[in-house]
Parts: structure tokens; C-alpha cells; sequence
């Protein structure tokens, strides 16, 4: 979505009689978001995903919000220690190449729609929304302790149960009124720094591709990239 911003100046300057209007100039702010979400993929095929597309891309900001494979699908669980060895390294390569990281705390899940798929012994002696808690903490304490710019979509969430549909009935995804909250919260962050003609890039899994709403895997449709982008284009 372009915006378009009209400037009009009028310079009257007596010559001899005379006056005489500056033309009307047109400007419009554009950000290019790209959606790099992969369904099912945790932060160590991210850290993979980021080093091949968004290393030398171009990009000026990179969105980070991974975590829920990591914690809650079993085939692809990731130790928290290693949890944050992927965040920090994301976060480390992106600002040598000069790239502004974003992190994210992830949403609670619902565990009853959660457990008809996976067994809860699989997530040991906490139930999977301690453990997405526990991760969450680390990714807080890990942003603060690094300087680095939090969207705290966990909180966010967490506020809005009960007033919006945010949540899938799948118990993981988001809704397209999910994905409006999320590209929200990571916007506020970006907002007083975004340029016009900027990259932004949105790496993640499938809550990133948007693998519940129409526009998978691009910044179009019910996706948050695509949220994001009318947001940033509203400037």
C-alpha cells in the first residue's frame, strides 16, 4: 500500500507587480518487508536461513521471532543454551553487517489444542506454556544484557485474551487478528527509526509465513509482514 503525502508550497515574492507559485511536489514513503518465514523451522535453521538470505541482502532490519518449534514441536525441540548460542549469533552477524536485529517473545499456546497433537510427556516435568515462560525470560534478559530491540508480543498477547481472536484454533497459530497484534507490536519498536525505501526483513517459522491465513509466505494478504508493511507505509 503506497501512501502518497502532497506538499504544497506557494512563494509570492512581489516583482514588480508580480507573483509568481512554486509547483506542488509529490513524495510518497515505501518500505520493502520480505516475509522469510519457514513453517516448522527453529532458530538453528534460521541462523542457516539468515547467514543465506539476509547477509549481504541489503537489509537494513531483521525481525526475529522464533521459538515455538523450538520449544513446543518435539522433532525440532532446541535446548535453551543453544536457544539463545542461535539468537546471539543472528543478532551478532547482523549488526557486522550492519543490520538493525529485532528480537520477540513468543505467544502462549493453548495447551488443550496443543496436547491432541503432542504428548505431554514429551516436554518433561513443565507444562509447554512454563516452558515457552522460561524461554521467553531468557529472551528478555538476553535482549536487555545485549542492547538489542525487544517486541514483547508475549505480554501483548497475553493482554489482549479474551478481547480479540488472536489465536488459531489449532492452539499454536495465529489468526489474521493475531498476526494485526504482532506486526503491531513490532512496528511500535521500529517506527521512530524506520526510513523510507528500507528492507525489512521477517525471519521465522510458520507463524511468520502464515501458514493459517491467506498470502503464505509472502507480504501480502493476513500475514503480520503484510500487516507490517501497510503500517510502515502509513508513516
Amino acid at each position: 500500500m503506497k501512501t502518497n503525502i502532497w506538499l504544497f508550497s506557494l512563494l509570492a515574492v512581489s516583482m514588480a507587480g508580480g507573483s509568481f507559485a512554486v509547483a506542488e511536489e509529490e513524495t510518497t514513503f515505501e518500505v520493502n518487508v520480505v516475509n522469510l518465514g519457514v513453517p516448522s523451522q527453529n532458530s538453528t535453521g534460521g541462523r542457516g536461513d539468515f547467514r543465506r538470505e539476509v547477509l549481504s541482502s541489503g537489509a537494513d532490519w531483521v525481525l526475529l521471532y522464533y521459538g515455538l518449534n523450538d520449544t513446543l514441536n518435539e522433532r525440532q525441540f532446541v535446548d535453551l543454551p543453544k536457544f539463545i548460542f542461535n539468537l546471539n549469533r543472528i543478532v551478532d552477524l547482523a549488526r557486522e553487517d550492519g543490520i538493525t536485529p529485532v528480537l520477540c517473545t513468543i505467544h502462549d499456546s493453548n495447551e488443550e489444542a496443543l496436547l491432541q497433537r503432542h504428548e505431554l510427556e514429551v516436554y518433561g516435568d513443565e507444562r509447554p506454556n512454563e516452558k515457552i515462560d522460561r524461554y521467553n525470560q531468557a529472551i528478555r534478559e538476553f535482549a536487555s544484557e545485549k542492547g538489542v530491540r525487544l517486541a514483547d508480543f508475549a505480554k501483548v498477547s497475553q493482554e489482549s485474551d479474551g478481547k480479540i481472536e488472536w489465536l488459531h484454533r489449532d492452539g499454536v497459530h495465529l489468526t489474521a487478528e493475531g498476526n494485526q497484534l504482532l506486526a503491531n507490536t513490532f512496528y511500535e519498536v521500529i517506527q521512530p527509526d524506520l526510513e523510507n525505501g528500507q528492507i525489512v526483513m521477517c525471519l521465522g517459522d510458520s507463524v511468520t509465513f502464515g501458514s493459517t491465513v491467506s498470502g503464505k509466505g509472502t507480504a501480502e494478504g493476513e500475514t503480520y509482514p503484510a500487516f507490517l508493511k501497510q503500517l510502515a507505509e502509513r508513516k
